[in-house]
């Protein structure tokens, strides 16, 4: 039977877009193990582009599921596409995200989400403004994904994702960054996520041919939590530089 993988693979991996591979298999991780959880729940992501991130999560929704997307920009190619593969719905909302919460239409996806992406305007204040949006939106074990934490290119989104941790402590926890992206979960929920990342990730990683020592240094009480890097001696994971064999929680 064909993986919500392949299916992407074989359909939409010519698709362009910033999408690295590491956090394409990251996802399909995470979307996997959702599924085998029984956690259901719609995708929700605000900038879509050319649609390469959001056409993997709609490769992930089963029957009954929306896709929600937000552009400013027409996206019909995408919503085409998503349409295609006969299981999600689709909803695109052409609308600056600073309007989301006032839009009327949307009320019903509230607290439905299950995986939220979100990838608008890198400005700071948009970026807190999303974070909230996300907030609103997100379902029982869902998770929220932000694109370019960690960019050079972009240190605001980074400040923007740590003051909105701390502005809603203790309500959130990050779980998960590298690849190009930061995964944020409900304090209640970490520990389910963060034992996922600890007893499988590194081999779902490798089971796809990507490459990574998956690091985690310190406490979640110290902001610690996983991290992708390179390769380090052939090691699928890397604690604490007193100790390396030590992963801390």
């Amino acid at each position: 039977m064909t993986t919500p993988f392949e299916t992407y693979r074989s359909r939409f991996g010519s698709t362009p877009g910033y999408f690295q591979d590491g956090a394409i298999v990251t996802w399909d991780f995470f979307l996997t193990a959702q599924r085998q959880m029984s956690v259901a729940g719609n995708f929700f992501e605000i900038g879509v582009l050319s649609g390469k991130s959001a056409l993997l999560a709609a490769c992930h929704m089963q029957r009954g599921e929306w896709c929600i997307l937000n552009d400013v920009n027409p996206i019909d190619d995408v919503v085409a596409k998503i349409c295609s593969l006969d299981e999600p719905q689709v909803q695109a909302v052409l609308t600056k995200s600073l309007c989301l919460l006032t839009a009327p239409d949307l009320v019903r996806f509230y607290g439905t989400a299950r995986w939220i992406h979100i990838d608008g305007d890198h400005d700071g204040h948009s970026v807190t403004n999303d974070l909230h949006v996300a907030e609103r939106f997100l379902a029982d074990r869902g998770v929220i994904c932000v694109d370019d934490f960690f960019s050079g290119r972009y240190p605001q989104v980074t400040a923007a994702v740590y003051k909105f941790l701390f502005d809603t402590m203790p309500r959130y926890r990050m779980v998960l960054c590298g690849a190009g992206k930061c995964y944020l979960v409900r304090s209640a929920d970490y520990t389910l996520y963060e034992g996922l990342v600890r007893k499988h990730l590194a081999g779902h990683l490798s089971g796809h041919e990507q490459s990574y020592t998956i690091h985690k240094s310190t406490h979640a009480y110290d902001m610690g939590c996983f991290s992708l890097g390179p390769r380090e001696r052939d090691s699928d994971y890397c604690g604490r530089d007193a100790d390396t064999n030590d992963i801390p929680f």
